[in-house]
């Protein structure tokens, strides 16, 4: 039987049409053209795109809870999870559909900094912000004013009217008178940011910092001074680093800049716990630390820790020691908390009729770290507010006077069952990680004894559309992140 050499042709042609028909479906699935790939996850565990939340401690196996759906409970603070990167894609939106449970407020971030395991956190959710707020914008500028408040309060609000949550405030174009040279002997670990106003056009401090080589190895100290969040200056000092267990020599920085406009200077001192600040110099009249203080012990270095008193406009504040000698009575004005166990957190705020106004923060014995949010300062007149209090869990905007609230975030829409689905929006790393690391996070949660349930996470990838002439461009990037995980 002759077949005519066309059906033949036809014939033969059928596979390989049939391959380059679920070639070219397979590639527009992986890679569709409008730059835009969804996924839809119940948290039951069996998806390859988003690893569950670890560790195990403070978070539930994914599947059926005894509270009635499936998915995690989380129970403890922060939590990790990761997801798996389809291509190589720009931005990832997130959702997460959730409930908390005595949990007033959660943040999320990516991990930026693997190295000091550092993330780049932005808010999620507030209970808070759910009932007698209204989301505004004016004139960029978006967050929440009070019921029956003017949309402008976002950009007027007195700064002790206002808080921030993960978002900026314009600061106040101050420029103060010098005084003669002041000295403050402290014992502060680590890094931290102290906040000035320039006097005459100028800015002083003299930093005296000491390696106690409790961990081996060189450390450096970077020092950097910003103004509206832009570097002005910066310098790196080399503390040595020690083989043995005994201190280096204290060293000493001067920061010195000139010809400064008004406004508010940030000096950030970026080091590791193992560097102490020993004392701080200066002729500025407003300096303020914050909203980090991390009071050091003496230990190898003096045979007692001084008592400490530092003022601050924060009206809460965690505190935390690290050392069985820690353990004291820490005040805040009339409030106090007895700080018993090591590794620990517990909640100093302000008692209700003192939330107005400086305070005192009394800490006996030192050794203590204290996470505010407001500001520090070492003496009654040198204290002042450059930017508005954080949003913390422990606040009560009402309670305390607060009309205008700074952030970027956005009400979440609440289900038909009533779940909350909570989202933000990410930036990729440029790196092209293959699966990029989430931390969750629930302040303030083990104290209050709560928890998160969440059954479902949204994952929307977005790059630009793909034209013609963009096919290229994309087979580069995907053949870099190839390599990359090689």
């Amino acid at each position: 039987m002759n077949i005519p050499r066309p059906v033949v042709w036809i014939l033969f042609a059928l596979p390989w049409l049939g391959v380059c028909a679920l070639g070219f479906y397979l590639a527009v699935t992986h890679v569709p053209l409008s730059g835009v790939r969804m996924f839809d996850i119940p948290l039951d565990g069996q998806s390859p795109w988003f690893d569950a939340f670890l560790p195990g401690q403070r978070a539930t196996e994914p599947g059926p809870q005894p509270e009635g759906f499936t998915g995690q409970r989380i129970t403890a603070d922060p939590v990790y999870a990761g997801v798996r990167l389809p291509g190589a894609y720009d931005r990832l939106a997130m959702t997460l559909e959730a409930q908390t449970v005595k949990q007033p407020l959660l943040e999320i971030g990516i991990l930026r900094d693997a190295k000091k395991f550092q993330f780049e956190m932005q808010p999620l959710y507030s209970s808070v912000l759910s009932y007698g707020w209204r989301e505004v914008e004016v004139d960029g500028i978006h967050g929440f004013v009070r019921d029956q408040t003017p949309d402008d309060a976002i950009v007027n609000a007195d700064p002790d009217k206002m808080l921030v949550w993960y978002a900026t405030s314009t600061a106040p174009q101050w420029m103060d008178h010098p005084v003669s040279e002041q000295t403050v002997s402290v014992s502060l670990r680590g890094s931290l940011d102290i906040s000035a106003i320039p006097t005459d056009g100028a800015l002083m401090f003299r930093i005296a910092v000491q390696d106690m080589n409790r961990t081996r190895g060189k450390n450096t100290v970077a020092f950097q001074v910003t103004k509206d969040d832009k570097m002005l200056w910066t310098q790196a000092l080399g503390v040595g680093g020690s083989m043995d267990e005994l201190p280096n020599r204290v060293a000493e920085e001067t920061i010195r800049l000139t010809d400064l406009t008004p406004g508010v200077y940030k000096l950030s001192v970026i080091a590791d716990d193992d560097i102490f600040i020993r004392s701080i110099k200066t002729t500025a009249r407003h300096w303020v630390v914050g909203p980090r203080l991390y009071l050091g012990d003496n230990v190898g270095y003096s045979t007692t820790t001084p008592s400490v008193i530092a003022w601050t406009n924060s009206r809460h504040t965690v505190v935390e020691t690290f050392h069985n000698e820690g353990a004291q009575t820490v005040t805040l004005g009339s409030a106090n908390v007895q700080v018993e166990k090591t590794h620990q957190s517990y909640i100093l705020d302000r008692n209700a009729n003192q939330m107005d106004g400086a305070r005192e923060l009394h800490v006996p014995k030192g050794d203590l770290r204290v996470i505010g949010d407001g500001y520090f300062a070492f003496s009654p007149d040198a204290l002042f507010l450059p930017q508005p209090r954080r949003l913390t869990d422990a606040s009560d905007p009402v309670r305390e006077g607060i009309i205008a609230i700074r952030t970027p975030y956005h009400q979440p829409e609440t289900t038909t069952d009533g779940w909350v689905r909570m989202s933000a929006t990410f930036d990729l790393p440029t790196d092209s990680l293959d699966a990029p690391k989430f931390s969750l996070s629930a302040p303030g949660m083990a104290l209050r004894s709560g928890s998160v349930y969440v059954r479902r996470v949204g994952l929307t990838y977005i790059r630009p559309p793909l034209g013609w002439n963009e096919w290229w461009k994309y087979i580069r990037r995907e053949g870099a992140a190839a390599w990359h995980r090689l």
